[in-house]
């Protein structure tokens, strides 16, 4: 089943910056040596993008912060051809790190435009229990 996103689309080919080109090959030639697998290629992008939604949430990326979503999406896409490759580990896989770094970034943002959508709407989200006074005249 395809996964359905509002995120900008990439190729395997805008991945190049954070690895060689050779490598991200080598991650997606699945049928044939030296030549990418779309297949292959399709399954890593949609488990980006499922990654960037479960952190993201639902909702549009706001346009200030697509840059930086996109970025997110490439260093999940590095992380999962690193692990392709064989590299599962932190000391092995450079992009472990670097993509909890992005989840964290992407909730820090779904978080920020929740709270700007509450103070647009005139509500306010109560985040934790009303504080009455027990004591006085009213007690």
């Amino acid at each position: 089943m395809e996964f359905e996103s509002t995120f900008e689309k990439l190729a395997w080919q805008d991945i190049r910056g954070l690895l060689p080109e050779d490598r991200i090959i080598q991650a997606l030639a699945d049928k044939k040596p030296n030549v990418v697998d779309e297949e292959a290629w399709a399954a890593v992008w949609q488990l980006a993008q499922q990654r960037a939604a479960n952190a993201f949430g639902a909702g549009r990326v706001p346009a200030e912060h697509a840059d930086g979503v996109r970025y997110a999406l490439r260093v999940f896409v590095a992380e999962t051809l690193f692990t392709r490759r064989g590299f599962h580990t932190d000391e092995k896989n450079p992009f472990t790190s670097q993509g909890r770094d992005q989840e964290k970034f992407l909730r820090k943002i779904a978080e920020d435009a929740k709270n700007d959508e509450n103070e647009k709407g005139g509500g306010t989200a109560f985040t934790e229990p009303m504080q009455t006074a027990t004591t006085g005249l009213m007690a």
